[in-house]
């Protein structure tokens, strides 16, 4: 038959069986001796099922804490993989297929994602006693203390720009929009625009350059912009990008900046609240 043309399942690399790809990756008595180590390990059943999808959400969904960086989504996927490559080495590299060399593979991945620091405490939560089964040593987490966040007013005679851009994707639908405020806290000037699709720097770095802009125009000056993104202090102090478009806008910002006597600093994005609101309003239209 195989002579005329027809295909037909290769053998399994270890009971000869027709490979299919639930035998493969669930239903062999070799991929099952893997299935039942890690689920002895982080104490579950054996989930009864040749179809990857709900294996694959049995294990997720099988602590409180779930969610896609934790090492319960992370365990099934290792395994799936390296039943694939160890299928792989048994067939074209007459390597023997092994139950053992599975485990140990999974096992060596955990650890070298630990040694990079990928693999941290937040994702073993609710399976802290595996990880220090496995000698894993996580540093205690400090809480950090409140910090009271708040919209100040400019020093007297200056301006202050909250300035915000959002985009919906990144790239994606962009918006831009700046508040101006006086000593006072008075709004001199508010804008908001649409950019069409761009990336979150772009969009923030043309809602600095508007509101200066503006500023200029209106003669609301000194100012001082604040912006909830430190990427654009960085590329304003750098004042240089690999990138044209950031380029491009950079060499428009900087003029301006001189003759405002205008500074960049950053905000936290809990007390530019209002522009932000604006920038995502404007990007979603």
């Amino acid at each position: 038959m195989k002579q005329k043309g027809f295909s037909f399942p290769s053998k399994c690399q270890y009971c000869e069986a027709k490979e299919t790809i639930p035998h493969l990756f669930v239903e062999g008595s070799a991929v099952q001796g893997v299935w039942k180590h890690f689920a002895h390990f982080f104490g579950l059943q054996i989930c009864e099922t040749g179809d990857l999808t709900h294996l694959v959400q049995f294990w997720r969904y099988s602590t409180l804490f779930h969610s896609i960086l934790h090492v319960r989504t992370l365990v099934p996927f290792l395994i799936l993989w390296f039943i694939w490559t160890q299928r792989n080495a048994a067939k074209y590299d007459v390597v023997q297929f092994s139950t053992n060399n599975i485990i140990f593979e999974v096992q060596r991945h955990l650890r070298t994602l630990y040694a990079a620091c990928i693999l941290p405490s937040t994702q073993w939560k609710g399976d802290l006693h595996q990880a220090v089964a496995m000698g894993f040593v996580f540093r205690p987490t400090v809480p950090r203390a409140p910090r009271v966040v708040r919209w100040a007013t400019p020093s007297s005679a200056w301006f202050k720009l909250n300035s915000a851009g959002s985009s919906l994707g990144n790239p994606g639908r962009a918006g831009a929009a700046g508040i101006i405020r006086d000593a006072e806290g008075q709004v001199r000037l508010a804008y908001q625009n649409a950019l069409g699709t761009t990336t979150s720097v772009i969009a923030e770095l043309t809602t600095v350059w508007r509101g200066l802009e503006l500023a200029m125009a209106h003669g609301l000056a000194p100012i001082v912009v604040k912006v909830d993104a430190t990427t654009v202090i960085q590329l304003l102090q750098s004042r240089a990008s690999e990138k044209w478009e950031i380029e491009h806008l950079i060499m428009r910002i900087i003029p301006i900046q001189h003759v405002l006597g205008s500074d960049v600093r950053h905000i936290f994005r809990e007390a530019n609240g209002a522009a932000d609101h604006l920038a995502k309003e404007a990007a979603s239209r």
